[in-house]
């Protein structure tokens, strides 16, 4: 009966495992290069190119890599749930296109080396999305 009753309390002790009250995320973000498509969406007429977006650390990067509209950027990022903060600190000229910088909060969704990255602009009619692969 001893060995029935510290059985049971070795049980009760070590034997359940707490369950995590953390979420279960299957949106995971990856550093590093991606490459891929960007459309670029104003007023219903789109343009697609192509781009290249670097994430190290809190840093991005990001070039066209073949496009007629010269998306870029370059500054610091923040990922906050399924939100991509981005932040440009890229110096330009006065009569840049403002609607062409990477900057604002983008939707993201990962999955495994595919990312796609959203940020819509209802007061500019402007939708940026892109459709990347990490390359390293």
């Amino acid at each position: 009966m001893k060995n029935k009753i510290m059985c049971l309390i070795i049980f009760v002790l070590f034997g359940c495992k707490e369950k995590s009250t953390e979420p279960v995320s299957r949106n995971q973000f990856k550093k590093g290069t991606y490459s891929g498509q960007y459309i670029y969406t104003q007023n219903g007429v789109s343009d697609t190119g192509t781009a290249e977006i670097s994430f190290q650390d809190t840093s991005y990067n990001c070039k066209p890599l073949q496009t007629q509209y010269l998306l870029s950027g370059s500054g610091v990022y923040n990922v906050v749930g399924d939100t991509i903060e981005i932040k440009d600190l890229l110096v330009r000229v006065a009569l840049y296109y403002t609607a062409l910088v990477m900057n604002g909060k983008f939707a993201y969704s990962a999955n495994g080396n595919r990312l796609v990255l959203i940020q819509e602009s209802e007061s500019k009619n402007v939708v940026k999305k892109f459709e990347l692969t990490l390359t390293n």
